[in-house]
């Protein structure tokens, strides 16, 4: 029964009468707490949310000396983010250094000219700003934080990774609601929620309809705000996420207690009171399965506040204080304060004013304790930033009394000088608009009559210009009809591929193929579809004969010069080849060779001492035996790359060209070609090539692609198929080549064995 306060002393009258008041100021504090404190724990999950699933688990002491070891790649990107994650809330200056020297590492990665490397790179960036964010949003840094998340956004979309865009629009929702912009909270948790659906990823599933219903229950949208809460529960029993579920009844009680506080009748308050408490125990149960003394603390005291609400102040008392012995135990100081508002509001309830009081002096204790450190920090930037201000102001005045000054002075003189000018300008001015006007008219009419001469020499040299492109294009034509397409070939070689990439309409680089049967084996003549008859050239049928455990002679061919000149003798080239091969059914690579030379030496007359053309070719050339498990090679500058286990093996070339001047300076002498004999081994990869790729000027520096660059190339990729080698080997030059112009035709060829 309450004491009446007509019967209390004066002292106590004047005591009672501060604690009403005081108690009526907590009553509006701790009202909203306990929704304060449940939307917490969803921020807090929202906020773990982009993680790394490999050090997800994985404790402190175990990063840190994963750390020390770790290598300048992606892995420690990874851990430095975890640790950042880790110490998040704890130590958020430590984790926003641990984000930096991710971003740093991350940044470097995505500059690789791997495409791996670069890729894991930028997803490491997309991260790192994530995590930076999160630290901007604990310390309240709100502006910086969303800055931050944007960014991580932006890259995400570029490199379409929808699950990162996910959790971004889930954080920024998160800072748009606790702003109290609804409206763009729930369309950024729509956004969310529409990606994870797609993707069927229950588990962020989970944290959308949880914000969803945090908006709602804001707004006093108390049905929308159970409902978004019970799909998240029903979802979170099937994953066996507890921490979820118990998170969500929770929210769920508190939609209960706010709708008891506003309720119109005191029956419809009793009611959703204990639904809230009904909720609240089940969430109690899950915390403390889980061991988790924090969200024990924080449920226990939402229902001690709730027993204050239906003026069972005995029950709240109880409730308050084990909320108190648990917020000692783990050291949260603003739990400890409001339970002690909890104990406060109960003893003011059952008429003990001396509790009353101590239990509020210890509550405001510790508000002091908690706000005071802030305000002081906060007092302190503002005053540096007074400061800084004010210094920057009397920089800019005294810079502009100098300035003034120097004006001042800089008019006077300029008055002087302006009087003389103005005279001396309107007579000399005068004079040159005469001169001027003559000239004028004398140009006009010169230029109108060499306009109608250079309209007239246009119009001929663009017919001129559209003949000569005409003419290119069809010796393209006949160029393409001679080469043996590369879906041909893969019928021989099923493992291979030809980038073939011209600088000009025709090219001086050229491929050439042939495929011979097992002796003994048929082959069949046809006519060549390539019209080689109507361009007195050899019929090329050896190729079209079966070679399942056959020959194939294969060969990259680059000829002097590029364009038409190189398109001349790749013409040349290619006749003298189907001539030795296929008609003198000559195979063995360097007699090819050889044979190759004295035809190139007597097509130009290069024998002659006053030979007009010193034209001539690089070539590298396999004959791949099937039958007898062995490749043979011959090249003249060209060598040939053999990868196998992640090795490349190069064959050397002899350092002459076929026809015309060697190296050496050499010329019209007879030269011998070396014949390589390399056993075949299970999955070896071949590669021959032109020296266009190699020479091709790019980079952040504008330099050479290179021969070591283009050796790793391949070794990267060899273990992929054929057709994918091609894709990574065009996609590095276009990455490498950017605005440069192409300097010369590019030809590679591999053939996986």
């Amino acid at each position: 029964m309450k004491t009446k306060l007509s019967r209390l002393p004066a002292e106590t009258k004047c005591r009672h009468g501060i604690q009403q008041l005081v108690t009526r100021n907590l009553s509006r504090v701790l009202g909203t707490t306990c929704i304060f404190l449940l939307i917490s724990l969803t921020l807090l999950i929202c906020l773990q949310s982009f993680e790394v699933e490999t050090f997800h688990s994985v404790p402190l002491d175990s990063l840190l000396n994963e750390l020390k070891t770790a290598k300048e790649d992606n892995n420690k990107v990874n851990i430095l983010n975890s640790l950042s994650r880790n110490l998040l809330y704890s130590e958020p200056d430590k984790a926003l250094n641990y984000a930096e020297q991710s971003l740093k590492l991350a940044k470097k990665l995505a500059k690789s000219p791997d495409y791996t490397k670069a890729m894991s790179g930028k997803k490491g960036i997309a991260n790192s700003y994530n995590n930076i964010g999160n630290v901007h949003f604990v310390q309240g840094n709100y502006e910086k934080a969303i800055m931050y998340y944007q960014k991580s956004l932006i890259i995400s979309e570029e490199l379409g990774l929808k699950k990162y865009m996910g959790m971004s629009y889930i954080n920024i929702g998160g800072i748009y609601k606790d702003h109290g912009n609804y409206e763009k909270a729930i369309m950024y948790y729509q956004k969310s929620l529409k990606i994870f659906e797609e993707l069927c990823d229950k588990r962020y599933i989970v944290l959308c309809y949880n914000g969803i219903g945090v908006v709602h229950l804001h707004l006093k949208n108390y049905e929308k705000a159970i409902m978004y809460y019970q799909k998240s529960i029903i979802i979170s029993k099937e994953l066996g996420h507890k921490e979820n579920m118990g998170m969500s009844y929770g929210n769920i009680g508190n939609v209960y207690y706010e709708q008891g506080s506003s309720a119109s009748t005191t029956i419809l308050a009793a009611y959703n009171y204990d639904k809230a408490i009904e909720y609240y125990q089940k969430s109690l149960k899950i915390s403390e399965e889980l061991g988790d003394k924090r969200v024990m603390a924080i449920i226990i005291g939402c229902i001690a506040s709730l027993n204050n609400k239906q003026e069972n102040f005995h029950k709240a008392i109880e409730f308050a204080e084990k909320s108190l012995n648990l917020a000692k135990e783990i050291d949260a100081l603003s739990l400890e304060m409001y339970a002690y508002g909890y104990l406060s509001e109960s003893y003011e309830g059952l008429n003990n004013t001396g509790k009353a009081l101590e239990y509020y002096k210890l509550y405001t204790d510790a508000k002091d304790s908690l706000f005071n450190e802030e305000k002081h920090k906060q007092i302190t930037e503002i005053q540096t930033k007074y400061e800084t201000e004010k210094k920057e102001k009397e920089i800019v005045l005294l810079n502009k009394e100098k300035k003034l000054q120097k004006v001042e002075i800089e008019k006077k003189d300029a008055e002087v000088k302006k009087k003389n000018l103005q005279r001396n300008a309107f007579i000399a001015g005068f004079v040159l608009l005469l001169l001027l006007a003559i000239v004028i008219f004398r140009s006009y009419r010169q230029k109108k009559k060499a306009n109608i001469n250079l309209g007239n020499k246009n119009k001929i040299i663009e017919k001129q210009k559209n003949n000569i492109i005409s003419s290119i294009n069809y010796a393209k034509r006949i160029q393409e009809s001679i080469l043996i397409g590369e879906e041909e070939i893969q019928k021989h070689l099923p493992d291979s591929f030809i980038y073939f990439q011209p600088r000009d309409i025709v090219s001086g680089d050229f491929y050439w193929f042939s495929a011979h049967p097992q002796r003994g084996g048929v082959q069949k003549k046809s006519p060549s579809p390539f019209g080689e008859e109507n361009l007195g050239l050899p019929r090329r049928e050896a190729y079209r004969g079966g070679v399942a455990s056959g020959r194939v002679i294969i060969a990259a061919v680059d000829c002097t010069g590029h364009g038409v000149p190189g398109a001349f003798m790749s013409m040349i080239g290619n006749m003298l080849l189907n001539k030795i091969v296929n008609e003198k059914q000559i195979t063995e690579p360097a007699e090819i060779l050889n044979q190759l030379h004295t035809g190139v030496l007597t097509s130009l007359q290069q024998e002659k001492k006053d030979a007009q053309s010193q034209d001539g070719m690089d070539i590298a050339l396999c004959t791949i035996d099937i039958e007898n498990k062995q490749i043979q090679y011959a090249g003249a500058i060209n060598p040939l790359y053999i990868v196998h286990n992640n090795t490349l093996d190069v064959i050397d070339a002899d350092f002459h060209s076929i026809g015309g001047k060697s190296l050496r300076g050499e010329t019209n002498i007879e030269r011998t070609f070396t014949n390589h004999t390399i056993p075949i081994q299970k999955n070896t990869s071949i590669y021959m090539f032109t020296d266009g790729y190699v020479d091709q000027f790019g980079g952040e520096k504008n330099t050479k692609f290179n021969i070591s660059r283009f050796k790793q190339l391949l070794i990267d990729n060899h273990k992929l198929d054929m057709n994918q080698q091609k894709a990574y080997l065009h996609k590095a030059m276009e990455d490498w080549k950017q605005n440069n112009k192409q300097i010369d035709d590019i030809l590679v060829i591999g053939i996986r064995i």
